[in-house]
């Protein structure tokens, strides 16, 4: 096969695949090279791959990024920078993603108050201590975490 073949197969599978996911260049990048290693040129033939499919706006990591926020909006800012990082997401991308959703604040209590739920029957100083490990398990701050905590524990 030619360089073109090549990359017209990397497209086609790319393309594929940018309809099944939200995939971000990161994503796709680590897929081509693990996928089409064999390949000469593999790393030339996956830019251009990925410079089409920006073109086409077929990949966008801003669209990636509000979307795993949106499904994940049950943790805290540190749990979603942690993972949109990983993703390769630029910090620009990430803090506008966090942005798009209902504050922190706002989601520790919602998530701390169907919790509690399940805690009838224990002090306050209990339930207090188990909403503020919950909510630290879950990526908040540790600052909302206790001050949610308190709040949630008092009524």
């Amino acid at each position: 096969m030619n360089h073109a073949d090549n990359q017209d197969i990397l497209s086609w599978t790319l393309f594929y695949m940018s309809t099944k996911s939200n995939l971000t260049e990161s994503d796709i990048f680590h897929a081509i090279t693990n996928q089409f290693g064999h390949i000469k040129d593999v790393n030339e033939i996956s830019n251009k791959v990925i410079e089409k499919l920006n073109r086409l706006k077929l990949i966008n990591d801003n669209r990636a990024a509000n979307k795993i926020c949106n499904k994940n909006q049950h943790k805290g800012d540190i749990f979603l920078r942690h993972i949109l990082k990983q993703k390769g997401i630029s910090d620009d991308d990430i803090e506008q993603a966090i942005k798009s959703i209902p504050c922190e604040d706002q989601r520790a209590t919602f998530e701390s108050i169907k919790k509690s739920e399940s805690f009838m029957g224990l002090s306050k100083n209990e339930t207090q201590n188990k909403l503020d490990r919950f909510l630290t398990g879950r990526g908040f701050s540790p600052s909302i975490s206790f001050d949610i905590a308190r709040e949630v524990a008092s009524n």
